[in-house]
């Protein structure tokens, strides 16, 4: 796999200045630069800027992604951080930390969970997230709990941490109603639905509305949690093909005339949609006595293009045409 970072800024609350701009313009020499965002990506070498620096001159927000495991988030906080003892509780001293700048309550909000290569899948439309992510940083301004609860949920299960001795702060109120920059933010670190429900649902259960339940507990009640969801869906899944199944049973020729629509279409994708179809009639028709129609059809469609290599291997790999058995070999 060949390395690749991604590097983003964004000035949220005003435009950079003159001044400021050409500062960043010092930066790197291939970026994309405005007053709004800087943007680049590296499939060799490093981002040598400033990043900090870059931020107190205007930028408000810094991403800054790598596939051998970074995914780190910076917000500059004008006002500094919230003063609500909750949220300082979210802080560590090392993957979460705000540090103030010289000569003020502003600084800067990181967020860097340790991540080995491969713990999490690679991600793409890498810009249109990092905006999304963005928006966070108006949630914290306003005291909203849930970004830093989720961020710190991160650091909790990330590589560095061990499941069994962690347990989470304070559970803020709302897990089961976030934002969308929240519900990014927790598949950006891969934190589940089904694990931000077992922790709602620990924190409910709990006197003191915080689960002392470890990491490693709340994993496993997640995975009680998925499984149950997946079962539901499984159910849901299958009623809703029974529906599809006996509609088709009631009315097959409408299906059999889409098969045909498809073929002529002449695409490997629209073959192995019609040969889909026409199994799924095959399903639908087995107890009546109309039970050899899709085989009938297809024999037909096979005939009538014989030439059509790619539509006679879809039929076949549905069991409408016999496999052509292998020479032997002298």
């Amino acid at each position: 796999m060949s390395e690749y970072q991604y590097i983003y800024f964004r000035a949220i609350d005003e435009p950079l200045s003159d001044k400021s701009l050409k500062y960043m313009r010092t930066q790197s020499t291939r970026a994309q630069i405005t007053r709004r965002s800087f943007e680049n990506e590296y499939n060799f070498g490093d981002f040598h800027g400033n990043f900090s620096e870059m931020m107190r001159r205007g930028y408000d927000f810094h991403f800054y992604y790598a596939n051998f495991g970074v995914r780190n988030l910076y917000f500059r906080l004008p006002q500094g951080f919230p003063e609500d003892k909750e949220a300082r509780a979210y802080l560590d001293d090392e993957s979460f930390t705000f540090e103030t700048e010289k000569g003020g309550p502003a600084g800067i909000l990181s967020i860097m969970p340790f991540l080995e290569p491969g713990t999490l899948d690679e991600i793409w439309n890498l810009k249109s997230k990092a905006i999304r992510l963005s928006r966070l940083r108006a949630e914290i301004i306003r005291g909203d709990l849930r970004p830093l609860f989720l961020a710190r949920l991160a650091i909790c299960i990330d590589d560095q941490h061990a499941a069994e001795e962690e347990t989470v702060p304070s559970v803020p109120e709302g897990l089961d109603n976030l934002s969308p920059a929240q519900v990014t933010l927790a598949r950006f670190y891969g934190i589940s639905r089904a694990l931000v429900t077992a922790v709602a649902q620990t924190a409910k259960r709990s006197r003191k509305g915080a689960p002392q339940a470890s990491i490693a507990e709340l994993q496993a009640e997640a995975k009680v949690i998925s499984d149950e969801i997946r079962d539901k869906k499984a159910v849901a899944a299958a009623r809703r093909r029974s529906k599809t199944l006996a509609k088709m049973a009631e009315q097959p020729e409408p299906y059999l005339k889409k098969a045909d629509r498809l073929v002529s279409e002449r695409t490997g994708d629209a073959y192995e949609e019609a040969s889909t179809l026409l199994a799924d009639l095959r399903e639908a028709l087995a107890s009546t006595d109309r039970a050899q129609l899709p085989a009938t059809h297809a024999r037909i469609l096979h005939e009538q293009h014989p030439t059509l290599n790619h539509l006679t291997a879809a039929l076949r790999r549905k069991g409408f045409i016999p496999k052509v058995p292998n020479k032997p070999r002298r």
